[in-house]
């Protein structure tokens, strides 16, 4: 039996052991993956060509272009690049023309934590602020650059769900399901108030109501017989105890 209670112990002493190890794994793993509650990316096409392009055979590098693309997205903002906010550039593909021009289209997303950073980013990345600060960028990074066209559009967006009491307190983006509901509500609390102020007006005031019991006495003392002239005082009081256990009955 001892023997048993010993390997019993040391059976729970490694399933606690396994159990810490399997934990620290996860935690190491989470800690080591960062997920973002915001997201807005975009597609961005850029037209653009080089002065006498065709006799140079002259280009951009596509790793040029997301680069500043990066620095436009960083001066944007105070946060901290990595740490605050993350951007990604992704190359979706690139046309070249005869007469030297080039066509190059990307995907510009944007992760970050800041719910205000989100909200400008979105605003920002579409206007023609962010186009003219790219074209400024790369024609400066750029001798013979002429950027002829940017057209922005987004194309994804990611947003926490909404907390459920955030949904009913949101009274500005409320549906037809939540008015109903929420008028609803109001009638049911309107009703019970009404309820309860007749209940503790309008019947207490007929059960406290001060010449009730003087009513009651008054009726009780006209249906007293008076004693006779004849009657002798036993008799008398015999009818005064019979009279009274009438009343109280």
């Amino acid at each position: 039996l001892l023997y048993m209670m010993v390997s019993f112990l040391l059976l729970i002493i490694l399933c606690l052991l396994n159990s810490s190890d399997a934990q620290s794994s996860t935690t190491t793993t989470t800690l080591a993956t960062r997920y973002w509650n915001y997201k807005v990316q975009i597609e961005l096409e850029i037209s653009y060509t080089f002065l006498n392009a065709i006799a140079n055979n002259q280009t951009l590098d596509d790793i040029e272009i997301a680069t500043d693309i990066l620095v436009v997205v960083d001066n944007q903002t105070a946060l901290s690049d990595e740490d605050d906010y993350k951007a990604y550039v992704d190359i979706v593909e690139s046309v070249f023309y005869t007469d030297g021009s080039v066509t190059t289209t990307f995907n510009v997303t944007v992760w970050t934590d800041d719910e205000d950073f989100y909200s400008e980013m979105k605003d920002y990345l579409v206007s023609d602020e962010f186009e003219d600060d790219l074209i400024t960028e790369m024609e400066a990074n750029n001798d013979d650059l002429d950027v002829a066209t940017i057209d922005t559009e987004i194309i994804d967006t990611h947003e926490p769900d909404e907390d459920f009491f955030d949904k009913w307190l949101n009274f500005g983006e409320y549906t037809l399901f939540q008015w109903v509901v929420f008028g609803g509500i109001i009638l049911l609390i309107l009703i019970f108030c009404f309820c309860l102020i007749y209940c503790c007006l309008c019947r207490t005031s007929d059960s406290t109501d001060p010449y009730g019991s003087l009513t009651k006495l008054q009726m009780v003392s006209s249906q007293s017989p008076l004693p006779s002239g004849n009657d002798t005082p036993q008799n008398v009081l015999q009818k005064s105890q019979s009279e009274v256990a009438w009343v109280e009955c």
